[in-house]
């Protein structure tokens, strides 16, 4: 992995706890180190949504 390449994962799931669906972004990179960020959606839809406009950003 070179200086400029990163590890990008985004998970959806339903947390019990919460009673809400998470999405989960998380980048692992030489420079950054790693960075999780976690948003959480009353529905499926807007999580599923959510990620897809976050992967949208990332895969550039």
């Amino acid at each position: 992995m070179g200086l400029s390449r990163c590890r990008r994962q985004i998970h959806i799931h339903w947390d019990r706890a919460t009673r809400e669906w998470r999405v989960r972004s998380e980048t692992a990179s030489i420079i950054l180190g790693y960075v999780v960020i976690e948003w959480g959606f009353p529905t499926c839809e807007l999580a599923f949504a959510h990620a897809r406009k976050v992967w949208e950003i990332v895969k550039r």
